[in-house]
């Protein structure tokens, strides 16, 4: 459980992104007051297409895009109406999403792995990380 914006109840973390406060103005951004730390039970989804710049050199640019927006087509299916955050870089995503997602999101990064090497010929590189794990102190 994770404590509310306003401080006053406590909410599941599966809900955390839906209820972070919109913010009004751009400039509001670089407010330290409106950022808020991540749920150590979600985790950091990242895809890449492997030597996307080649690809789109050879003109494949629809191709490593396709590949690189794949991703959040699946993961949208699969999340229905919850609300997460994503960003599509081109060439690949970077999702945060909670732990109950990752069984689905698991099967959705393998198949599509396959997928696009089958119909594009193209690697797509997918890890998974858990916040908790990233926020940990490093042992040396």
């Amino acid at each position: 459980m994770i404590q509310t914006i306003d401080q006053k109840t406590t909410l599941n973390t599966q809900n955390f992104y839906k209820y972070l406060p919109s913010l009004s103005s751009f400039t509001d951004i670089i407010e330290p007051s409106n950022y808020f730390t991540v749920p150590d039970d979600w985790n950091l989804i990242i895809t890449d297409v492997v030597n996307s710049t080649d690809a789109i050199r050879s003109g494949h640019y629809k191709d490593v895009n396709i590949a690189g927006c794949i991703t959040a087509m699946a993961v949208s299916n699969l999340m229905g109406d919850m609300d997460y955050p994503f960003l599509f870089g081109g060439d690949g995503m970077t999702l945060l999403l909670p732990d109950s997602a990752l069984p689905g999101v698991r099967d959705i990064l393998f198949s599509i792995r396959e997928l696009v090497k089958s119909n594009f010929g193209l690697k797509l590189r997918a890890g998974i990380v858990n916040v908790g794990e990233l926020k940990k102190p490093e042992k040396n």
